[in-house]
């Protein structure tokens, strides 16, 4: 079930992928690390919007951007969506 408001459809049946750049070591987004959170329960709030206005959320995807260029970011990217696929 998804709630419309005033008729808005435009998110509906959309698919939702979130792409994260931590600035900082993987371990600081676990539930040890230094956030005490997994990226899971951070995005939590993004999922729970995308539930609520009818879009697919796929999954989500993270990396480090400590020694990454973009261009490295963007394939590792790539490599793993085309993984999950």
């Amino acid at each position: 079930m998804s709630l419309q408001i005033n008729g808005g459809k435009g998110l509906h049946g959309k698919e939702l992928v979130l792409a994260i750049a931590i600035g900082g070591l993987r371990t600081f987004v676990s539930s040890r690390g230094l956030n005490q959170y997994t990226i899971s329960e951070l995005t939590k709030p993004i999922q729970a919007t995308a539930n609520l206005t009818g879009m697919y959320f796929l999954s989500h995807f993270y990396n480090t951007v400590l020694s990454l260029s973009k261009r490295q970011t963007s394939e590792a990217y790539v490599k793993y969506i085309t993984m999950k696929g």
